[in-house]
């Protein structure tokens, strides 16, 4: 999350468009645009506690795949 505080720095952008409202997929809202998605995207992805105060719901992150900010 973005924080009003801290240094500005470009935010990271994830290629490709935004499907429309309703049309999410069914798992990780993000899997059609992902370069790192997998099989296991395609299903719901539960919401996980990294530490306190930062949480994923990216699958990969969660099983220790991906390092948390570096996934784009």
């Amino acid at each position: 999350m973005p924080q009003s505080d801290h240094a500005r720095t470009p935010l990271k952008v994830i290629g490709g468009r935004v499907p429309p409202a309703g049309a999410f997929p069914a798992g990780c809202r993000f899997q059609p645009r992902c370069r790192h998605a997998a099989a296991a995207c395609a299903e719901p992805q539960a919401d996980t506690v990294l530490a306190a105060g930062h949480h994923t719901r990216c699958g990969r992150v969660a099983a220790g795949d991906l390092t948390p900010g570096r996934q784009l």
